[in-house]
C-alpha cells in the first residue's frame, strides 16, 4: 500500500507503511523537476484505455458479501459527461468533499468538481456545516441523515446544490433544507457501486409535500420496475427496480460464478414454452407473439451484462460495406435497431407484433417501424441486414428472405458455431448452420467470423 499524504497526515501513519510525503521538500523539489504536461501512454507502464480500471471499491454489503467493484475509466467519464451536461459551471466552483474515500460518492465530490475545473474544500464530514467557520459551498454530497444532522434550527446556510444519496430523502429533510438554505437546489441521486455512484436522478420541483423520488435514468442507464416473475410491473404497481446500461457490465461478476443468464433469467418463459409445446413455425410465432415472458426473459438478459456486444463486434463490417440503410429481423425488445438508428442508420425492424416489440416502442420513446416477416417483399431491402435471432419462426428461409438477402450488400448475424446468447436457452431451436450457410450462399453470401459475430458479404468483395 501506497499512502499520498502531508507532513502532518505521515505522523500518525504506522510504522513501514510505503508514503509520498507531499510537502517534504524532497518530494516537492522532485515535482518541480517534472514535465509540468499530461502523461501519455509512453509514460506508462502499458497503454490507458477507456476499459481499463479507474478505481477499485467495496459495496457496503447491504445485499450479501461485500465485495470489491472495478469501476472502468469509461464508466466515470460517462458519469462526468452527464453532470458537466447537467449541472452549470458554477456548481463545481467551491465544492464540499466531506466524504470518505471510501464510499463511492466521494467521486462526486471530489473528482467530478475537479474534472469540471473547480475546486474542492476537503473536510471531515458534512457536519463542518454546524461549525462557527462554517464553510460556504456551492455542492455538497452527502447521505440524508448527515444532512438532517448538519440543519440547526435557525441557522441558515450557504449551499448551492445539495445531493442527497445513500438513503430515502424524507419530505421533512426537504422542506428542512430549503428553509435553512434558501435557494438551495436539492437532488435526490440514486445508484449501486456497480452503477459507478449513480444510476438516476430526482431534482426538486418545489412540491409543497417535499416529496423526493427516485427520479429518472441517467444518460447511458435505463431502469425496470419488475414483479416478482420478473414481468414489468403495472402503473402504480410496486415492484423490484433493474438496472441496466453504462457502467453495468460487471454486473454479472456482481451475481457471481453460478448465476446462469440462459437458465436463471428465463425459467418462466421455459416453463411457458414447455406448456405450449410449439412444434412447428407457426407455433413458434403464435407463442412468441403471445409471450410476456420472453419480454421479461429479454430485459434480464440485457441487464445481466450477459448478451454479446453484437453492435461493437459489427461496426467495423457495416463502416466497410457504407451502410446506410438497416433491416433488423427477429429485433425483439429492439435495443440493436436503436442503438443503429443513433449511430445514424435507417432502421426498420422486421418481427411479430408482441410485447416485445410493443415495449421496445414504449421503452424508447421512438417510433420504430416495422412489418410482419409475412410481408417481407423486395420493396423492404436495405444495405444490411441485421439477424441476431435462431429463425426458427420462419417456415422456408428463402421464401421469407430471398427477396432482400438479393440486395443486401452484408448481413450480420451472431457467430452461428458458437452456443452464445440464442444456443444457451434450450426453447430455441436455432437453425443449423449448414441451412443458413446453404441459403445465403444463394444470394452469393458468403461468411467472414469476427468475435461474437459473422459477417457475410459477397464473393466478389472478398477478394
Amino acid at each position: 500500500m501506497l499512502v499520498l499524504t502531508t507532513t502532518a497526515g505521515s505522523a500518525v501513519l504506522p510504522p513501514g507503511v510505503d508514503r509520498i510525503v507531499l510537502d517534504d521538500p524532497a518530494t516537492v523539489n522532485a515535482l518541480a523537476r517534472l514535465d509540468d504536461t499530461d502523461p501519455g501512454d509512453a509514460d506508462r507502464v502499458a497503454p490507458l484505455r477507456p476499459d481499463d480500471a479507474a478505481y477499485v471499491i467495496y459495496t457496503s454489503g447491504s445485499t450479501g458479501q461485500p465485495k470489491g467493484v472495478v469501476v472502468t475509466h469509461r464508466s466515470v467519464a460517462n458519469l462526468a459527461a452527464w453532470a458537466l451536461d447537467t449541472f452549470s459551471s458554477d456548481v463545481f466552483t467551491a465544492a464540499l468533499a466531506s466524504t470518505s474515500a471510501t464510499f463511492d460518492v466521494s467521486v462526486s465530490d471530489t473528482i467530478l468538481p475537479l474534472l469540471a475545473g473547480g475546486c474542492i474544500e476537503v473536510v471531515r464530514d458534512v457536519l463542518a456545516l454546524t461549525e462557527p467557520d462554517r464553510p460556504e459551498a456551492s455542492l455538497v454530497c452527502t447521505a440524508p441523515s448527515a444532512m438532517s444532522a448538519a440543519l440547526a434550527p435557525g441557522d441558515e446556510l450557504r449551499l448551492g446544490t445539495v445531493i442527497l444519496v445513500g438513503e430515502a430523502v424524507t419530505p421533512r429533510l426537504v422542506r428542512d433544507l430549503r428553509a435553512a438554505a434558501p435557494g438551495v437546489r436539492i437532488a435526490n441521486l440514486y445508484g449501486p457501486t456497480e452503477a459507478c455512484v449513480y444510476a438516476t436522478a430526482w431534482f426538486d420541483d418545489g412540491n409543497p409535500a417535499g416529496v423526493a423520488p427516485i427520479g429518472r435514468a441517467l444518460t447511458n442507464y435505463r431502469t425496470y420496475v419488475l414483479q416478482p416473475d420478473l414481468r414489468p410491473a403495472p402503473p402504480g404497481v410496486a415492484g423490484e427496480l433493474y438496472l441496466a446500461g453504462a457502467g453495468l457490465d460487471q454486473l454479472a461478476g456482481f451475481l457471481g460464478p453460478a448465476f446462469r443468464p440462459g437458465h436463471d433469467s428465463s425459467r418462466a418463459l421455459a416453463a411457458a414454452w414447455d406448456r405450449a409445446d410449439p412444434c412447428t413455425p407457426d407455433a413458434v410465432t403464435a407463442f412468441f407473439r403471445a409471450s410476456t415472458d420472453y419480454l421479461h426473459n429479454l430485459v434480464i438478459w440485457e441487464a445481466s451484462g450477459h448478451r454479446p456486444r453484437y453492435l461493437h463486434a459489427a461496426l467495423p463490417a457495416l463502416r466497410a460495406a457504407n451502410v446506410d440503410t438497416v433491416l433488423d429481423i427477429g429485433s425483439g425488445i429492439g435495443s440493436d435497431a436503436i442503438s443503429l438508428t443513433r449511430l445514424g442508420h435507417t432502421v426498420t425492424t422486421c418481427d411479430h407484433d408482441s410485447p416485445s416489440t410493443r415495449f421496445a416502442r414504449h421503452r424508447h420513446g421512438h417510433h420504430i417501424r416495422r412489418i410482419d416477416p409475412e410481408h417481407l417483399g423486395d420493396e423492404h431491402a436495405a444495405d444490411a441486414l441485421w439477424i441476431i435471432d435462431t429463425l426458427d419462426h420462419l417456415a422456408d428461409l428463402d421464401t421469407v428472405l430471398g427477396p432482400v438477402l438479393a440486395q443486401a450488400r452484408t448481413v450480420i448475424t451472431e457467430n452461428l458455431h458458437e452456443n452464445r446468447a440464442h444456443g444457451q436457452q434450450r426453447f430455441h431451436h436455432r437453425r443449423p448452420y449448414p441451412d443458413i450457410a446453404r441459403v445465403f450462399g444463394r444470394y452469393d453470401l458468403f461468411p467472414t467470423t469476427h468475435e461474437t459475430i459473422m459477417s457475410w458479404t459477397r464473393s466478389t468483395d472478398l477478394h
